[in-house]
């Protein structure tokens, strides 16, 4: 692609990371840390992906100057280095305490995440200590020799578009940079107008009049390129997807209501955040807020499992309706196999596979296997087929057809409870700013 690399890209990530490290663990880096630090800088530095984390780096330094928001999609947000570059939440680490006066790491095993870890004070120095981690493997990002595609893509607040692309420019002084429209759905029916969902970095000397064939025009008239990811890369166009998404612009319009910066609510103040608290705020996706209500589940690791397992796909499950498949989903749950050997996400099949014996890096090829729905199909690999392993694991996963990441449940998790939030400092402003958004 004749799209100029950036300079000192590694250099300046690299730094980042290590400041952020120190910055988050001001006693002491614990060894978990480091190594994963290590390990993805390492896969960082032999692959194609620099520019795009700094162009992440970069973006989310930009939405923080700006007071705005943006969040990741998919499973890059399973990156450390992606943690360490940007504002995000979403600790891949193992759950675990760390005090931040003595140094105190302690890893635990269990199946709450760190953010439903009770608060406890160190066992050495008496002083309250902080507790985080979703574990979301190194492999789940980067897979086993760090040559994994990574995608790119974020949901945005609408008022970040004008510094994005201002950003951009900047980045890129001798490259036009130009609004990427792609088709909007609406009633499940594709809208004639494109909605902007992004720029495109254009090749040197190149303006928009050069592609006449991948001319569109936005909702509000303006002019825009549009056309798939082939169509991009046969023109030598670099896409920056960046989505307009409702929460995120109801959570800006709530911090200019209250005062309240988005950067100042931490984890504890999302983890009091209850069920009910969750579907109040009315902007949750109407199967969730029905499977939540119906649910109730106590914990956040409880809300990212019914996140994780509603958008992934069984071949039993009834997709006519929400209502319908609210009501497989919850029965599927429920069922002894399911409980046996709970796969919620493609990590718990990985984690599960782990738990069974199977050694490391069979374990993730064939959760990657299984999580494409290829456990389904009746010309099934020998090579798993020989695994010992549990009949409940067996019969769920041959009823797969696609598997959602965690990290990326973790992430929307984590934005409707800041949505929540919200809606419990300021109620009455939080009614107004419905009616606006």
């Amino acid at each position: 692609m004749n799209i100029p690399n950036i300079k000192n890209a590694y250099e300046n990530i690299k730094n980042i990371c290590e400041k952020k490290l120190t910055e988050l663990y001001p006693a002491g880096i614990p060894e978990e840390a480091k190594k994963r630090l290590d390990s993805e800088l390492k896969y960082l530095k032999a692959s194609n992906y620099i520019n795009d984390f700094e162009i992440t780096r970069l973006l989310y330094s930009e939405a923080g100057r700006s007071s705005q928001y943006m969040t990741c999609r998919g499973t890059t947000t399973g990156s450390f280095i992606f943690y360490l570059i940007s504002n995000s939440r979403v600790n891949p680490l193992t759950p675990h305490y760390y005090c931040p006066e003595c140094g105190n790491y302690k890893t635990i095993t269990g199946k709450l995440f760190g953010i439903d870890l009770p608060q406890r004070k160190c066992e050495k120095c008496d002083e309250i200590i902080i507790s985080d981690g979703y574990k979301l493997s190194i492999e789940s990002v980067w897979g086993l020799d760090g040559k994994k595609p990574i995608g790119f893509e974020f949901n945005i607040s609408k008022g970040f578009y004008p510094f994005a692309k201002r950003l951009l420019e900047r980045t890129y002084p001798d490259n036009n940079i130009v609004p990427y429209g792609v088709l909007s759905i609406t009633n499940g029916k594709p809208s004639r107008d494109l909605k902007l969902s992004g720029y495109l970095i254009l090749s040197k000397g190149l303006t928009i009049d050069d592609y006449p064939d991948l001319q569109g025009y936005l909702e509000n008239g303006d002019l825009c390129l549009t056309g798939n990811v082939m169509d991009m890369e046969e023109n030598n166009i670099k896409r920056i997807l960046l989505y307009n998404h409702s929460a995120l612009n109801a959570i800006v319009e709530m911090q200019q209501r209250t005062g309240i910066y988005i950067s100042d609510i931490n984890n504890s103040d999302l983890s009091s955040i209850t069920w009910n608290r969750l579907t109040n705020t009315r902007l949750l996706d109407e199967d969730y807020e029905e499977l939540i209500r119906f649910t109730k589940p106590e914990t956040k690791t409880e809300m990212i499992n019914l996140l994780s397992v509603l958008h992934s796909t069984f071949t039993s499950t009834d997709m006519s309706n929400s209502t319908k498949r609210v009501d497989s989903i919850t029965k599927k749950i429920n069922q002894t196999e399911f409980k046996s050997a709970p796969c919620y996400s493609r990590d718990d099949i990985f984690e599960l596979l782990l738990k069974f014996g199977v050694d490391h890096n069979t374990a993730y090829e064939y959760s990657e296997y299984i999580r494409k729905g290829l456990a389904s199909r009746t010309d099934t690999n020998p090579k798993y087929d020989t695994l010992k392993l549990p009949d409940e694991f067996r019969n769920l996963v041959k009823n797969i057809k696609y598997s959602w990441p965690r990290s990326h449940s973790v992430e929307y998790l984590l934005m409707y409870s800041m949505l929540a939030y919200y809606l419990k400092a300021d109620s009455k402003d939080y009614s107004k700013m419905l009616r606006t958004i």
